[in-house]
């Protein structure tokens, strides 16, 4: 309901579990209006991208961008060369979608005053929950400071 308003950040895992109803796209929609910032973290393959656009759809008309390691947003705070995949814990493929998840996208669409920040065939959740697992490539340990560098980035309009 109205308590989104007292965040200025969402942070959704596993975002191809979303079912949006009526009431929710009102609030995101104004939310987003207001200057929100959603991330959605933990979906992977075609068919989960497609159902979680599908959602975003609801609520707006939204024209991501999949970014590139030149885009200044990974050149804010680090220099990042390399968007890294932070798989699941253990490592796990979904099975729908074989090797094509073994490459990471970022997805950034902005509105006017809001911005919307997909994570695709990432799971930026499990590299915070789990940076110190023996288990997870010792990449993983740098998810935290990858998305407080992007957070800061969309959030403080830098670049």
């Amino acid at each position: 309901g109205d308590k989104v308003f007292q965040y200025p950040l969402l942070y959704t895992v596993e975002a191809e579990q979303m079912s949006l109803d009526v009431i929710e796209v009102q609030y995101l929609r104004e939310w987003l209006r207001r200057g929100g910032f959603w991330i959605l973290d933990d979906f992977h393959g075609v068919y989960e991208l497609a159902h979680v656009r599908n959602e975003i759809d609801k609520i707006g008309d939204f024209h991501f961008e999949t970014l590139t390691p030149t885009h200044p947003i990974f050149h804010t705070v680090f220099d990042i060369d390399e968007i890294i995949r932070v798989p699941h814990i253990g490592n796990q493929i979904h099975a729908e979608c074989g090797p094509p998840c073994l490459r990471s996208y970022v997805l950034l669409a902005e509105s006017e005053n809001g911005a919307i920040l997909l994570l695709h065939n990432n799971d930026f959740g499990d590299g915070m929950e789990h940076a110190d697992a023996p288990e997870l490539p010792a990449l993983q340990e740098e998810a935290p400071s990858l998305l407080l560098r992007d957070l800061w980035k969309v959030l403080r309009g830098v670049g």
